[in-house]
Formats: C-alpha cells, sequence, structure tokens
C-alpha cells in the first residue's frame, strides 16, 4: 500500500512542478516592449502635471520673445555677425532631420539582435519620442501659422526658400488654411523639439547614465543653435521646441522604465492567476497510523 501512496504522491508533485514551471514561464514570457508600447498614456503624461508648466511655457516665452527685440536682434546678429559661419546652420538642419532616428533605430536593432529587453525598451522609448514630437509639434506648426525670419546669408538651403519676415510677430491662428503656400509652419522648432525629445527620453529611460544628459543635451543645444544660425527659425521657436520636446520626451522615456521595470524587474511579476480562476495546491495529511495527501482547490 505504501508503493502505492508513494506513486501516488510522486505523480501529483510532479504535476504541481510543471504548474510552477508555467507560472514561471509567465514571467519569462512577458510581452516585448515595442514602438507603441503605452503610446496613449505617454501621449496623456506629457500633458499632466508639471508639464504643463513646460507646455505654457512655450507659449509665455514665445510671446515674451517675439513682443520684445529678442527675436529680431538675435536673428539680426546672425545673419550679420555670425561667428559659426554658414556651413553650421545648414549641416544642424541636415543632420537634424535623421540623426535621433538613426541612432534610435540602431539601439533598438542591437536589442533584438542580442535579445536585450532593456535595450530594445531604450530604442522603442526614443523611437516613440520622437515620432510622438513630430506629430504633435506638426499640428502646432499649422495652429499658429507663424513665418521664418529673415535669410540674408545663402548656403545650401537658400534656393527654394518660403516666404520669410521682418517682424516676429507675423503669426497667423487660422486653423491650418495659410498651408505651405505661404510658408507658416515656423513655430515650434521640430529639429529642435525632437532633438531635446530623442535625449530626454534616454535620460529618462537612464536615470543613472549622466553621460546621456550631458552629451546628449550638448548635441541638442547645438540643434536648436544650428537653427537660429541658417535662420530656419526665430529664438522663440527654438526655445518653445525645446520644453515641448523635453516634456513629450521625458515622460516617454518615464512611462517606458516604469513598463519595463513592471515586466521585466527584478521581482518577479504577473505570477499571480487571472482573476476568477481556479489554483490548487498538494499538502500531506494525517490518516490514523499512516499518511496521505490532499489536494486544495481555491478560486
Amino acid at each position: 500500500m505504501w508503493i502505492r501512496r508513494v506513486t501516488v504522491t510522486a505523480l501529483l508533485a510532479s504535476v504541481s512542478s510543471q504548474s510552477d514551471a508555467r507560472a514561471a514561464t509567465r514571467v519569462d514570457r512577458a510581452p516585448r516592449l515595442n514602438l507603441v508600447t503605452r503610446f496613449g498614456r505617454n501621449i496623456a503624461d506629457a500633458f499632466t502635471g508639471w508639464n504643463i508648466a513646460l507646455h505654457a511655457g512655450s507659449i509665455a516665452s514665445t510671446a515674451l520673445l517675439a513682443a520684445t527685440p529678442a527675436d529680431s536682434k538675435t536673428n539680426d546678429f546672425f545673419q550679420r555677425h555670425d561667428p559659426l559661419g554658414t556651413a553650421f546652420g545648414d549641416t544642424a538642419f541636415i543632420v537634424g532631420l535623421f540623426w535621433h532616428l538613426g541612432i534610435g533605430l540602431g539601439i533598438y536593432v542591437s536589442g533584438l539582435t542580442r535579445a536585450d529587453e532593456e535595450t530594445i525598451g531604450a530604442g522603442a522609448a526614443a523611437i516613440q519620442a520622437v515620432g510622438t514630437t513630430v506629430l504633435i509639434t506638426t499640428a502646432q506648426k499649422f495652429f499658429s501659422g507663424r513665418r521664418a525670419p529673415i535669410r540674408t546669408r545663402c548656403g545650401l538651403l537658400c534656393e527654394g526658400s518660403f516666404p520669410r519676415t521682418t517682424d516676429s510677430l507675423d503669426f497667423r491662428f487660422d486653423f491650418w488654411t495659410s498651408g505651405f503656400r505661404e510658408g507658416r509652419f515656423y513655430w515650434p522648432s521640430g529639429h529642435t523639439a525632437t532633438a531635446f525629445a530623442f535625449v530626454s527620453a534616454l535620460a529618462a529611460y537612464f536615470p543613472k547614465r549622466a553621460w546621456i544628459r550631458w552629451a546628449g543635451y550638448t548635441v541638442a543645444a547645438l540643434i536648436g543653435l544650428g537653427m537660429i544660425s541658417g535662420a530656419s527659425h526665430w529664438l522663440s521657436d527654438v526655445v518653445a521646441g525645446a520644453m515641448i520636446g523635453h516634456a513629450i520626451g521625458w515622460s516617454t522615456g518615464r512611462g517606458f522604465r516604469a513598463e519595463f521595470d513592471y515586466r521585466f524587474g527584478e521581482k518577479p511579476v504577473r505570477t499571480e492567476a487571472p482573476t476568477g480562476s481556479v489554483r490548487w495546491r498538494i499538502a500531506p495529511v494525517a490518516l490514523g497510523e499512516g499518511a496521505g495527501i490532499a489536494v486544495q482547490f481555491t478560486h
């Protein structure tokens, strides 16, 4: 009889270990972070809390810099006495179109190649931050209807330029009707916004890596300076772009970090059975002079 009891106990113990293995598999197979992870939530986060102050600041700073001589005098200085040279502004404009997406895609693919979930999340966060910023700033550009400042020095980008203005208050809030024909799509600076969004996303995702902040924000600031140097934007466009980009990027990076920690952190996650399912366990019981086993079910 004791042989049968041992056999039954071993069999049920085997079933129990298989159940534990399935629970562990649920942790190992947590959904991988991707380019649309938390997309809606990240956008909502970018416009709540302290980020409201950044968006409000982008508007207030523009009103101040445009209404005072700051915008006009800054543009005049760089057009007459630019210490950086025409090539700097042109280079910043061209490189600023793709540098962040190239690096972000490289990080993402590197993570996929090595099955490194943390690196995958970093690349996805950076790319999503840039993409979200493009969508939001494009809407803001056509809503605000601002023209670019006058360019007096010609470089690679002079030919085919849109109409420009000497009036830093040349806005037209006409809800999309200005279009490309009048060249009214310059507030905020998309180059600056996406640069800061990219860096802020990585800085928030890797909060302990100070070199990302030092190196990244330096490059982002140079991109913004290039927009002013090449008369691609007013000073206020660049300041607003930095604020907006940081709000979106930081919220996106922080959201991805939280999601990564939840799915793949050191503490096991999602090992609980789904709500409403039945769980069971085996326990030994005493039966007079012998012993046996019991199976307990819980709901």
